[in-house]
């Protein structure tokens, strides 16, 4: 498990991501992704899944399988940074408002 948690802490790091911006994309509590990262946490299959595709490498990677791609760390603007801190300040159910009203702005007719 240890070297599972060091290649989840390396892919985030490669990522540009905080354990709360890997949390929030892959729907898995801040602590919880700390914890996993630590090896104090064993995590069920759709847990490394929903990590894999928010990290945007493979199962197989994380795991040990494959060599990681060398990939370039996304661009978040500074304006994107302080959105999501300020959406991950606000509780649950005012954040799935906002990803409501979200969803209804951008919809295309």
């Amino acid at each position: 498990m240890a070297a599972l948690a060091r290649r989840i802490v390396a892919a985030r790091q490669r990522a540009g991501l905080s354990q709360a911006d890997l949390g929030a994309a892959s729907g898995i509590h801040a602590e919880t992704v700390s914890r996993i990262e630590r090896g104090m946490l064993g995590m069920r299959v759709s847990s490394l899944l929903a990590i894999a595709s928010a990290l945007g490498v493979s199962v197989s990677e994380l795991v040990g399988e494959l060599e990681p791609q060398e990939r370039p760390a996304p661009k978040v603007s500074a304006v994107a940074r302080r959105l999501h801190g300020a959406i991950d300040a606000l509780p649950v159910d005012a954040q799935r408002v906002l990803l409501d009203v979200t969803e209804l702005l951008t919809r295309k007719p």
